[in-house]
């Protein structure tokens, strides 16, 4: 059977728009999907929203990036066992000019058959325990000096899945750290006591980075940002450039130069 390809990115702010827009371009110019769908507030279920309203209600991060879990939930329930889901944030860049590399990813991940997540790390200084709270550890029963603890963290702005039981096992976990204790995903914790290097939680990616390493993941080394190696970036995929906020300058070149522009990758400068 034929492994099908999907892409989902999530929207909810003007300061989005063109940067989402300029995406789902390049997302369809790679000729790589088969379904590409983008998402925003109104797309969430309701049943999910009204479960979380508390913390969907608060500004940063749209919720503090919870919306994501839901998106990617949705979107796997309607694809087939094994199929392939990217979610990329909306203001990074595809750059289909390394097509084969997105695939060695895809690649590595069936080798695997029994993991059902690709990850990248984020840079090597961000230190897991650096950036996720002592009461989130302890939710996993993790020790914050323990090698998890102490490695680099996972990134939540590429995820790439399977669907299988393991992926579909990992979104169950989530939703039960949330029920657990809602606060987990938002700011509450920095403002207690954490460890002396403790800089914050880090919401969505924190959970998604220590549901990876306990439950298991393929994953590789920061491949997506490149703002200290920008001539390293031409030969990878998916490249979080973190453009939003588009001036009137961007507008115009969008709309009037809209065949040029959304064929072009956005790269580091």
């Amino acid at each position: 059977m034929t492994q099908k390809l999907y892409f989902i990115t999530f929207g909810n702010n003007k300061e989005f728009t063109i940067s989402k827009k300029h995406l789902l371009s390049l997302v369809k110019h790679s000729n790589i999907f088969d379904n590409i769908s983008s998402f925003s507030f109104s797309n969430l279920e309701k049943d999910f929203v009204n479960k979380y309203k508390n913390i969907l209600s608060e500004k940063r991060g749209s919720g503090f990036w919870l919306w994501k879990v839901n998106i990617i939930d949705q979107t796997l329930r309607a694809m087939k066992d094994n199929d392939i889901l990217l979610y990329m944030d909306a203001g990074s860049s595809f750059n289909f000019h390394a097509k084969n590399k997105f695939l060695e990813y895809i690649n590595l991940l069936n080798d695997q058959p029994e993991v059902g997540n690709f990850r990248f790390e984020c840079e090597a200084h961000h230190v897991e325990k650096e950036w996720t709270s002592k009461e989130l550890f302890s939710y996993f029963n993790i020790n914050v000096e323990s090698k998890i603890g102490n490695s680099t963290q996972f990134e939540g702005g590429h995820l790439l899945f399977k669907k299988n039981i393991h992926t579909h096992e990992l979104i169950r976990s989530f939703y039960d750290t949330i029920d657990y204790d809602p606060k987990l995903i938002t700011d509450y914790y920095n403002t207690t006591p954490q460890i002396e290097s403790f800089k914050e939680c880090r919401h969505d990616q924190s959970i998604f980075s220590l549901l990876s390493k306990e439950m298991g993941s393929v994953f590789v080394e920061n491949e997506t940002d490149f703002r200290n190696r920008i001539e390293l970036q031409y030969d990878y995929p998916l490249l979080a450039t973190r453009r939003k906020g588009h001036g009137v300058k961007d507008r115009l070149k969008y709309t009037l130069f809209s065949d040029y522009y959304k064929k072009r990758p956005t790269f580091f400068q």
